[in-house]
Parts: C-alpha cells; structure tokens; sequence
C-alpha cells in the first residue's frame, strides 16, 4: 500500500493518486513482477491540497489474476422460433 499526501509536486488529490501509481509500477518492475491495483481512496477537492492511498499487489506476469477479464456474460437463455 502506498499513501501519498498533496504537496511538492502533488496539487491534488488526482495527482497524489497518479505519483502512487507511478510509485506502485516502479516498485513491482523492480523485483520483476506487474502491479495489480487492488483498491485506491482519495482524499480532498480537485485543485485543493488532498491525499491518496492506493492499494496493489504485485504478482508474476502469467498468473490468472494478469489476464484481460471476459466482461460477455455466457448466454443462459435460449429463444426458440416457431411457426404454427
């Protein structure tokens, strides 16, 4: 987990988030692994000093949890067709 507060270079709580993803990718690439992001929290107003915690786990490229998620849900209806 990483928790970033606004300030320095973070203006805002969308630029703390986007620091500790940067700081999550940098992380998992150096011992040779990917960054799966888990959970993020911001906190603060766009513009205003605010905060970020970003939650990731870092894991081998090949695992299930690397892959594109099928987002089709397999039909479970079927439509028959009849003529009488």
């Amino acid at each position: 987990m990483i928790t970033t507060s606004a300030g320095g270079s973070f203006n805002n709580p969308g630029a703390a988030l986007q620091g500790a993803v940067k700081e999550a990718n940098e992380h998992c690439a150096s011992i040779g692994k990917i960054m799966i992001p888990r959970n993020t929290e911001t906190t603060g107003h766009p513009g205003l000093p605010g905060g970020a915690k970003f939650i990731y786990s870092c894991v081998d490229n090949n695992v299930p949890e690397n892959q594109r998620p099928n987002m089709r849900k397999e039909p479970d209806v079927t439509i028959e067709s009849r003529t009488e």
